[in-house]
C-alpha cells in the first residue's frame, strides 16, 4: 500500500506456525528468567532479615568510623581494650585512625 507523498506502509502478515512456536519458547524462557530472580530477591531478603536478627554489635551495616578528638594517652587506654562506651553507644575498636600533627 503506497499514499500520495512517496511513502509506503506494509500490513503484518499473519504468523506462521514456526514462529508462533518460536515466540512461546521465548517467553517461556522469559519466564524462568524472571522465576530465577524472584529466587535470588527472595534469598536477599533473607540473608537481611538474618543479618537484623544478629546482635546490634555484629551488624555489618552498623559499623561506622566516628571522627572524634582524644588525647595519646586515650588512645594508650584503647589500643588496648575492644569495646568501649562512647556518647551512650558501644563501639568495637578495631582501628585508631590517627593524623600527624602539623608542625
Amino acid at each position: 500500500m503506497s499514499n500520495k507523498e512517496g511513502f509506503s506502509a506494509t500490513i503484518p502478515a499473519k504468523k506462521t506456525d514456526e514462529e508462533i512456536r518460536r515466540d512461546s519458547l521465548l517467553d517461556k524462557g522469559l519466564d524462568e528468567i524472571a522465576a530465577e530472580k524472584r529466587e535470588i530477591r527472595k534469598k536477599e531478603r533473607i540473608e537481611k532479615k538474618d543479618e537484623r536478627s544478629k546482635p546490634r554489635e555484629f551488624r555489618e551495616d552498623r559499623q561506622k568510623i566516628i571522627p572524634c578528638r582524644i588525647s595519646r594517652k586515650d588512645i594508650e587506654i584503647l589500643a588496648h581494650q575492644q569495646r568501649i562506651n562512647l556518647n551512650g553507644y558501644d563501639v568495637f575498636v578495631d582501628a585508631i585512625l590517627t593524623r600527624k600533627s602539623r608542625r
